[in-house]
């Protein structure tokens, strides 16, 4: 076999990959809750700016919060709607054939400012070597900011997936992707297997109230 030979065969074997190739399932809910209750939750959080620390490591930068009290109302709602969610990504693939109930882990929020981000990354990869991530199914994001807003970015990118088995799962990612922009007062669900980032945000300096705050948590298999 030729130079070109292997040339043809490699092309063919890349395209063969990109008819398999499939976009992320996800789930997008806007106007989440109602604006009184977003409004509540947004003030909460604010309220707690002493109570964040920073996250940052090699593949993150932002201000964290864990289960903080105020967002009692969105975990509520992503409960309520769970059936509905689960119904959605099961019907575009995704691996969500072991749960059976709603079991959401603890949230975090993270409070995001100029330059944060969160590197590439799948929330249940086994190579990870944290066995509480294991079991995640479904990840959850919900967004908040002040109005108008002071920040740009922020928004979520989820790879798209071949489905091939590889050491990170079910789900192989490919190296094409779809943008989520970052909105106010708006859900993301997607599947817990899918490679994905948090792009990163730019804005003035300010107040720690103009940050863009993001619920974070995910469901688990039974």
């Amino acid at each position: 076999m030729d130079d070109a030979d292997r040339d043809a065969l490699a092309e063919l074997r890349a395209q063969a990959l990109l008819s398999r190739t499939q976009p992320a399932p996800f789930f997008v809910v806007e106007n989440f809750l109602p604006n009184d209750l977003h409004d509540l939750v947004l003030d909460g959080l604010i309220g707690l700016e002493s109570e964040f620390w920073s996250n940052r490591t090699a593949g993150r930068d932002a201000l964290a919060l864990v289960n903080p009290q105020p967002v009692g109302p969105v975990i509520a709602e992503m409960e309520r709607r769970f059936d509905e969610i689960l119904a959605a990504l099961s019907a575009q693939g995704a691996p969500v054939n072991d749960i059976h109930g709603c079991h959401m882990e603890p949230p975090a929020v993270s409070a995001s400012g100029h330059a944060n981000f969160h590197a590439p990354h799948i929330d249940n990869d086994p190579l990870s070597g944290v066995d509480a991530v294991f079991t995640r199914r479904i990840s959850f994001v919900w967004h908040a900011f002040r109005q108008p807003q002071a920040f740009t970015g922020g928004g979520l990118r989820l790879w798209d997936h071949s489905e091939v088995a590889s050491e990170h799962g079910p789900w192989t990612p490919a190296s094409t992707w779809n943008d989520h922009p970052c909105n106010d007062n708006t859900l993301v669900a997607f599947s817990s297997y899918s490679l994905h980032e948090v792009l990163p945000v730019q804005m003035f300096e300010g107040p720690f109230a103009d940050r863009r705050f993001a619920v974070v948590t995910a469901a688990h298999a039974s």
